[in-house]
């Protein structure tokens, strides 16, 4: 891929502007979240408030907000370190856990042809409604092996 030389350093690396989008989307989920609490009946977010919900008693979707919010950061750090330092993977691995969580609710709504909400629609539809998240937690895992390698 050809970057242009005026773009900034930091997102010339591969894998760079999944990352950042990835922080983005996980920003504005949690902003969502914590102004609106009934949105985290979204299906790709269902799971880890399942998850929340066991593992903690308190106000899950502040606390998803703050998770998101929480990974998000650390994986926008990412594109501050250097390949070669090794550190960045740490803050990369939160961020890895709610995607393919997500992706992985994303896949269950599809395979009982059921939104996280309750709404029932045909596999198919909910596949293809579903399909930016799994994609995008695929998509994520190559930037992550490809930063990796480098």
């Amino acid at each position: 891929m050809v970057f242009s030389p005026a773009m900034p350093a930091l997102l010339r690396r591969p894998g760079s502007w999944i990352i950042l989008y990835v922080a983005l989307l996980h920003t504005l989920w949690a902003l969502v979240f914590m102004i609106e609490p009934i949105s985290w009946h979204i299906t790709a977010n269902a799971g880890l408030m399942v998850i929340l919900e066991t593992v903690v008693i308190a106000p899950t979707c502040l606390l998803l907000g703050g998770v998101l919010y929480t990974c998000s950061s650390l994986a926008a750090l990412t594109l501050l370190f250097t390949p070669r330092q090794r550190v960045w993977i740490w803050c990369l691995v939160p961020q890895q856990f709610l995607l393919v969580t997500a992706a992985f609710g994303a896949l269950e709504a599809s395979w009982q042809g059921v939104y996280a909400d309750g709404v029932v629609h045909a596999p198919l539809f909910i596949v293809a409604d579903q399909l930016p998240i799994i994609l995008l937690a695929a998509l994520h895992t190559l930037a992550v092996l490809r930063y990796w390698k480098e």
